[in-house]
């Protein structure tokens, strides 16, 4: 008996992977999307107009940097055209997992379904719960799953903030928006499997607060330029030098 299907995914499988809808990664990020949905009623923005929002851009980032930009009546173009470049970081995500959901004669539109629900929060849950799904051919429904349901559960989010957030504490709301970035940080301290893995996450950390001091404008892109280089280049000199150490006994 074939399995009902949803386009090109197994309606089981999305149901397995939103069995995961109310976790700590889910409950941390939906903190952010409470900032963002009071943020966005702060400048005017609609309530239809923040859920629209979320379903299309999706990534919190992208949606942040969107509404600074119409508050500063930043001409339409150049707004989408913003907001798609933060996207990139996306990039590397979706080439870690894609390769790893793909199937033999896949259709390409699951390629760019299974695209546009990457989020730092999907591919996080998606590196803990990949090793609970026994099948290959469970996983791009199971990470659909995961993309829906996390979608959903921020829209609820937005809606709950914009409903009652003339009765939260403006103090409240502002260390909220700290509690994810701590989650993931901590998360991605916990993914790290080599040295050059925690190098890599903790340098950054240092360098920022240096840059901001020097260059308050690029201190992300700096840190991130010179820290992902230094640690690769250290890591590919060691990654040599044991090879040749092996090769030469």
């Amino acid at each position: 008996m074939k399995s009902k299907k949803f386009f090109f995914f197994r309606l089981k499988d999305i149901k397995l992977g939103l069995c995961h809808l109310f976790s700590i990664a889910n409950f941390a990020s939906g903190l952010s999307f409470f900032g963002l949905s009071i943020f966005a009623q702060n400048l005017g923005v609609h309530l239809h107009e923040i859920i629209l929002m979320t379903i299309i851009v999706w990534a919190l980032p992208a949606q942040m940097l969107g509404l600074t930009l119409y508050a500063k009546d930043v001409p339409t173009f150049l707004l989408i055209l913003a907001t798609s470049m933060t996207s990139i970081r996306m990039l590397f995500m979706t080439i870690d997992i894609l390769p790893r959901l793909r199937l033999r004669c896949a259709h390409r539109i699951t390629d760019y379904v299974i695209g546009y629900f990457m989020s730092i929060t999907t591919w996080l849950e998606y590196q803990r719960l990949e090793p609970t799904i026994r099948k290959r051919s469970q996983r791009s429904g199971f990470f659909l799953g995961l993309g829906i349901g996390q979608m959903f559960y921020m829209v609820c989010v937005c809606a709950i903030a914009y409903t009652f957030s003339h009765h939260i504490p403006q103090t409240m709301l502002i260390t909220l928006t700290f509690v994810p970035a701590t989650f993931f940080y901590v998360a991605l301290f916990s993914r790290a499997q080599i040295h050059a893995d925690y190098w890599a996450i903790g340098l950054p950390s240092v360098l920022l607060p240096l840059l901001h001091f020097v260059y308050p404008q690029l201190d992300i892109l700096l840190s991130a330029i010179i820290s992902g280089s230094l640690v690769w280049y250290c890591d590919y000199r060691i990654r040599r030098r044991q090879h040749i150490t092996t090769s030469t006994l």
